[in-house]
């Protein structure tokens, strides 16, 4: 499941990179579409949603932290950022035609308006795709404190993480115990603790 989630963050780019390159009905651009929707069709075959994330210029799924490909993938973190998202959630039911139209969405060049970033994050239309910051993608019922809360979490589990892989690049002893209860406490922003 790991490796197909992080062919997924590829599969994405590539997507956004054709997007800005080609016209959306180009060819060469339909056929990013389709891999980049076959990959996400496997991903949902069995779960609800599938939700991407950007933490702290890392990319992040659940409670794994990909610092290997997010430096590989450095175009896409950039893009994410600089447009401010840091989730996307594709649900079941996703549709091809949904998905091409968010990928257009994405790629077209935009002024940072207040309009704009309350089209991208509400996207008006989309049944099965979500994306924006997380705290403005807090469901009904959940406060903006919660949400901010989460992060700050999870931006925490990402600075354990660096720490203790700092401590073994340095050949010293990691507190396991800590190092797992911080990831778990953070997973929640990104998937699971729903």
């Amino acid at each position: 499941m790991r490796d197909k989630v992080k062919l997924c963050f590829l599969l994405l780019m590539n997507a956004i990179q054709a997007g800005k390159i080609y016209s959306e009905d180009h060819p060469k651009f339909r056929e990013f579409i389709d891999r980049l929707f076959a990959s996400l069709r496997e991903l949902l075959e069995h779960r609800q949603e599938l939700i991407l994330g950007v933490v702290s210029g890392e990319l992040a799924w659940e409670e794994e932290i990909f610092f290997e490909l997010s430096q590989k993938l450095r175009t896409l973190v950039g893009f994410l950022e600089e447009n401010r998202i840091e989730r996307i959630v594709f649900s079941q039911g996703l549709q091809l035609e949904e998905l091409r139209k968010f990928i257009v969405l994405l790629s077209r060049p935009r002024r940072s308006t207040q309009a704009d970033e309350k089209e991208l994050l509400s996207l008006e239309g989309f049944q099965n795709i979500r994306a924006g910051r997380l705290r403005a993608m807090v469901r009904n019922g959940d406060s903006a404190w919660e949400s901010d809360e989460l992060r700050k979490k999870y931006l925490g589990s990402v600075k354990a993480v660096s720490q203790s892989l700092n401590l073994v690049l340095e050949e010293q002893e990691v507190d396991g115990h800590w190092l797992t209860h911080s990831i778990q406490v953070g997973g929640r922003v990104l998937g699971r603790g729903r």
